[in-house]
């Protein structure tokens, strides 16, 4: 289940910085069932539970500093920041809701130590009680915080306002922003008394002279800069580790005084009974009408999930299809059977539908275990990269074998620019993603799946090369997954630069061939090569943000093979080019570059360059980030589905359709796929595409 984002949405003219009290709403308690034998299944929820909805971690908040208590208040910030200390041992503590087992007479709180040892076969029975309960809870400018209501802007601090000394045409001399500022470019003044910030978000994600900016005179109340804000009002964190949300900042809020917040010592209120019966259904039933699955031209991302599954368990036949049959009423029905590792059935899909023409191929495509046109998708990043893993065909792990998984920050892009090719390099090894401290549950649960028949003691057969640094994939993830039994292998270094460097040497054969170059902030570049880099296992570097430091000139210079430059010289200027040469004199290699005027010529003229046919491959669309650039990171799972990626937005440009158009003759019937990874493209392209190229299911 995904974290709901929770957003305030900001109004008023002078004050647009007020919040509305969100005040505790009256609860009814909702009542479950699940049976003696569905622990499994209970424990997952309950995870997902503790999940679904934390108190804030920005980091201006939680600190119970000056600036926290300005903003929440004394009573406020303190309790948030005890929150936030109590949740370093018991991470469930972070949650806003509180679960208790209840058995005859005794409770006992679920925490992330005793939670896998009291939701367990041969411990819960029937009678047992999970009652769940909802900590006093409400938000603040989008971040939740443990307060019976908010604070609210009053009024503008009129004694903060920016001086004739500070706003002069020989420069702007804030001491405030002398520690500097993440989402701030720079402060400009053209005259004496008027300026502006510029802000690092652009109006035009392909135009870098498109800054967000903020016009500022004598006399105006300051900007306050703990308070960066996104669209609809919802903070950002001023002291994140990484600068993947530096589009998303639309302004800073006026300094204020806040006032009106208020927590209690209220108990948390009982939202949620979970009864243990001994007679429910022992197998979760998920019951689908085919258009959920198929809509006549594409499978969806249930559908290609579930055909994936069939497929990757040739072996185990742990994933049964039934028969196709026509019930009395017209409606024709199957069913997909997952069981359990000793054969118990855990779980069924039951599709049904009157539309026999739909669901007949659908049968037929899932008992085939073949389709040519759909969506790879999941409900977060994480969910999708699993969904590409299988699609990818990865197999059940043998027990005594060994493997390697790829692992890398879903959250941070930059340093998991160059997984793909390692991932490649290591015998196709799924590409998955973490957030920094800690497995999310689509990922651990996806891990324990792959290993559910290998012994612990041959657990640490299995590497898990982590992409990155412990800034963003921490100690405390180490530590988790060596306690689940796995080996685990760093390639990180103290910033993206020196992370590519260190996978670029990981890479077998590495000296011998070429690399492929990008810019620190082209990540839009990185991505479209990336499927070329995994299919080459070629290594790709990305500059630092100051440009190519003498370790990286010097990799280059001793690789055998060429240097591409992928980008315009707004990501790797003519000098660096220039350097990359001089560095490379010795060798009888050269350096080139690819580069369009923005992400999507660029990803054309890619596409022109190696995209020389499309049998056997899987062409693959993806979103190409212009409003968010986090959202390339479907692209990273992807590249090493073993086909061109397309980068779109609402549509396709003209070029890109016409190099795709020219690979037409080059379709094979029965082994060219069309696919979309990630949710959030108009389906008109992939079925536009489908139809021009005839690829169709």
């Amino acid at each position: 289940m995904n974290k709901k984002r929770l957003s305030v949405v900001m109004a008023g003219a002078m004050l647009a910085t007020s919040v509305a009290p969100v005040l505790a709403a009256e609860t009814t308690a909702t009542t479950k069932e699940y049976s003696v034998g569905q622990e499994a299944l209970l424990n997952k929820y309950i995870k997902a539970k503790f999940e679904e909805k934390e108190f804030t971690s920005n980091s201006v908040l939680v600190k119970n500093d000056a600036s926290a208590q300005k903003y929440l208040g004394t009573d406020i910030a303190t309790k948030l920041a005890k929150i936030k200390t109590d949740s370093t041992s018991n991470a469930y503590l972070n949650s806003v809701y509180e679960i208790k087992l209840v058995s005859g007479t005794n409770e006992t709180v679920l925490t992330a130590d005793n939670i896998d040892t009291k939701i367990k076969a041969g411990v819960l029975k029937a009678g047992d009680k999970i009652v769940i309960s909802e900590k006093e809870n409400t938000t603040f400018l989008g971040q939740v915080i443990p307060a019976k209501k908010a604070p609210e802007a009053v009024a503008e601090n009129t004694k903060n306002v920016y001086t004739k000394a500070e706003l002069t045409a020989n420069g702007f001399n804030d001491s405030t922003l002398k520690g500097g500022n993440r989402f701030i470019k720079e402060i400009t003044c053209t005259k004496d008394n008027e300026g502006s910030i510029v802000l690092k978000a652009l109006t035009d994600v392909n135009n870098t002279n498109t800054n967000i900016k903020l016009d500022i005179k004598t006399g105006d109340v300051k900007y306050d800069l703990n308070l960066p804000v996104d669209a609809e009002g919802n903070l950002l964190d001023k002291g994140a580790s990484n600068d993947d949300d530096l589009q998303k900042c639309a302004k800073f809020l006026k300094d204020s005084t806040w006032a009106g917040g208020y927590t209690t010592d209220a108990d948390a209120t009982k939202v949620e009974t979970i009864d243990i019966v001994a007679s429910a259904p022992v197998e979760e039933v998920v019951n689908y009408n085919v258009s959920d699955l198929y809509d006549g031209t594409l499978l969806t991302e249930k559908g290609t999930e579930l055909l994936n599954d069939l497929k990757n368990d040739e072996t185990n036949k742990k994933v049964v299809l039934s028969a196709n049959t026509t019930l009395a009423n017209g409606i024709t029905s199957f069913d997909v059977q997952y069981k359990s590792k000793k054969g118990t059935l855990v779980k069924k899909v039951v599709v049904k539908s009157s539309e026999t023409t739909n669901i007949k191929a659908l049968f037929n495509m899932l008992k085939a275990e073949s389709y040519k046109v759909g969506i790879v998708a999941g409900q977060n990043r994480y969910e999708t990269a699993v969904n590409v893993a299988k699609e990818s065909g990865v197999t059940q792990f043998t027990n005594g074998t060994e493997y390697d998984v790829v692992l890398t920050n879903g959250e941070s892009l930059v340093d998991g620019l160059a997984a793909a090719p390692l991932a490649a390099s290591k015998n196709n090894a799924p590409l998955l993603l973490t957030k920094t401290d800690s497995l999310p549950k689509e990922t651990k649960e996806y891990l324990e799946y792959l290993t559910e028949n290998v012994k612990a003691s041959n657990l640490s057969k299995i590497t898990i090369n982590l992409v990155g640094g412990d800034a963003v994939l921490s100690d405390s993830l180490v530590k988790e997954l060596k306690g689940m039994g796995f080996k685990v292998a760093r390639y990180g270094g103290d910033d993206r630069e020196e992370t590519s460097i260190k996978v670029a040497k990981a890479i077998s054969g590495f000296a011998a061939k070429g690399a492929y170059v990008v810019g620190a902030n082209g990540e839009a570049d990185a991505m479209s090569i990336s499927a070329v880099a995994a299919e080459e296992e070629t290594p790709i570097i990305v500059s630092s943000v100051h440009g190519l430091t003498a370790d990286a000139l010097d990799f280059l210079g001793n690789q055998d093979g060429n240097a591409t430059i992928i980008g315009g010289e707004k990501a790797i200027t003519k000098a660096e080019e220039d350097k990359i040469v001089e560095a490379k004199e010795d060798k009888t290699s050269g350096v080139r570059r690819i580069a369009g005027a923005n992400r999507t010529e660029t990803n054309a003229k890619i596409l022109k360059e190696f995209a020389k046919t499309l049998d056997g491959k899987k062409l693959t669309l993806v979103k190409n980030g212009v409003n968010n650039k986090t959202d390339l990171i479907d692209a990273l799972s992807a590249a090493n589905l073993g086909g061109p990626i397309v980068l779109a937005d609402s549509s396709l440009t003209d070029e890109q359709l016409t190099i795709l158009l020219n690979l037409k003759s080059t379709v094979d019937a029965t082994d060219t796929n069309l696919l979309q990874v990630g949710l959030g493209l108009n389906d008109s392209i992939i079925k536009s595409l489908s139809k021009a190229l005839n690829i169709t299911n």
